[in-house]
């Protein structure tokens, strides 16, 4: 399968290197803001497709597990047993000495285990977890990409019919970005040497004429000056026309997702 970049490159007809605008770099954070885009307005209109995106935590021998404050989907502990996973149920951090009181109707088993949330998003569960047959792990929404970059070609914890939105959302980023670039080179790209002036650009044109009083070659550099301004009117309307094809194709696959509404019964007209 084609890389990223690569496919990138053909959606946006962009020459991607380590040096040009943008670069591999940016276009590798490009993916990874597209990553947690898609989720993200997927996930508004289809909650229940939470575990399409779901990873899984290491298993934890100790309170205090911490998955950076992204959406959490289940906790499971051990019940003594190896890989016998029990579901735990949420309670507020109010209900911590509640869940350790066997006395309690809302004691905590490792058979009924138990879980909150405390202090800088740290997981507890209830009873406290061991090592080997008392762990605990955690599945969240993957929210932190790390393994992704321009030269990758898969994305993990990510529906495969999916991968292609990212892949747009970062083709629609790198033209916004090179058009913002061909505006910032605009005023002073120029195919004209530099005048004595230290000036160039339509500056250099001004140069020749007020200063060198050369009539003659200041016509000609900005008849080239005026080819090639016309020549980037014409590059950037053609990625503006690109981004604004991509914008409309990537907004259409989420209409796709919303649910359809109810159909309306028909009313019946009244007999005579």
């Amino acid at each position: 399968m084609a890389t990223f970049e690569v496919q990138i490159e053909g959606l946006t007809s962009l020459d991607i290197t380590s040096t040009s605008q943008p670069t591999q770099d940016e276009i590798t954070q490009f993916l990874k803001d597209g990553i947690i885009d898609v989720q993200n307005r997927h996930l508004s209109v289809k909650s229940s497709d939470v575990y399409l995106f779901s990873k899984e935590s290491p298993e934890a021998a100790v309170n205090g597990l911490n998955v950076s404050g992204s959406k959490i989907i289940s906790v499971v502990r051990e019940a003594g047993t190896d890989e016998d996973w029990r579901a735990c149920r949420f309670i507020s951090p109010s209900m911590q000495s509640r869940v350790i009181d066997s006395s309690s109707f809302n004691y905590a088993s490792k058979y009924n285990p138990a879980y909150t949330i405390l202090g800088d998003n740290n997981i507890s569960v209830f009873p406290a977890p061991g090592a080997t047959t008392d762990a605990y792990k955690v599945y969240h929404v993957n929210d932190d990409p790390v393994i992704v970059d321009y030269n990758s070609s898969t994305i993990g914890s990510f529906p495969a019919n999916k991968v292609y939105l990212v892949v747009i959302y970062a083709g629609i980023q790198a033209l916004s970005h090179k058009m913002t670039a061909l505006s910032a080179d605009l005023p002073v790209k120029s195919t004209s040497s530099t005048g004595q002036s230290g000036s160039s650009g339509w500056l250099h044109v001004e140069y020749l004429i007020k200063s060198a009083e050369d009539i003659e070659l200041a016509s000609a550099v900005q008849a080239a000056l005026g080819a090639e301004i016309q020549q980037y009117i014409a590059e950037y309307q053609w990625y503006g026309e690109r981004m604004k094809s991509l914008k409309l194709q990537y907004d259409e696959a989420f209409q796709l997702d919303m649910p359809k509404p109810a159909p309306q019964p028909q009313q019946q007209g009244r007999g005579r």
